[in-house]
């Protein structure tokens, strides 16, 4: 005969519980932080002024609407773990405030996958000219598209 032992009631149950929702909780704080990005990117921070910036970006090609967008002199095109193939700073009102990041679309199932641990599971839609992969959080939007003709990141802080 078997036995059916309801551990729901044991005292050693619930303080096993208790104390794994007490050590996840951290952990739920910081992937909702906003991981790597929490404060900034490379270096600045969300909100700096364009001119506390001094020489160390300049004007960009790519634009990133409505934001005017703006490049580092000394850009490490180093990624989530892939090498990017451009990186703009956008600024609102003279502020960083969004980010785009270029990338071979060789690489987005190993970025998506990174992203993912910092921001959680995404939303996927696949579209017939492009994927589309969406986070929302309580500090950020971010979108990355994959086309056939390379892949895009794009965050913007709330």
């Amino acid at each position: 005969m078997k036995r059916h032992i309801n551990c729901s009631h044991s005292p050693y149950f619930l303080n096993t519980l208790f104390l794994f929702a007490l050590f996840l909780s951290p952990v739920s704080a910081i992937a909702d932080s906003g991981g790597d990005y929490s404060t900034g990117f490379h270096g600045i921070t969300w909100g700096a002024t364009l001119a506390s910036q001094g020489d160390k970006l300049v004007e960009s090609s790519n634009s990133i609407p409505p934001f005017d967008g703006y490049e580092k002199t000394d850009e490490n095109l180093t990624w989530e773990g892939v090498k990017a193939t451009g990186i703009t700073y956008g600024f609102s009102d003279n502020k960083f405030a969004a980010l785009n990041i270029a990338f071979s679309k060789n690489d987005v199932d190993a970025v998506v996958s990174s992203l993912e641990k910092k921001f959680g599971k995404t939303t996927k839609t696949d579209l017939f000219i492009m994927v589309n992969y969406e986070w929302h959080t309580k500090q950020f939007d971010i979108s990355l598209v994959s086309t056939s003709n390379g892949a895009s990141f794009n965050l913007k802080v709330k």
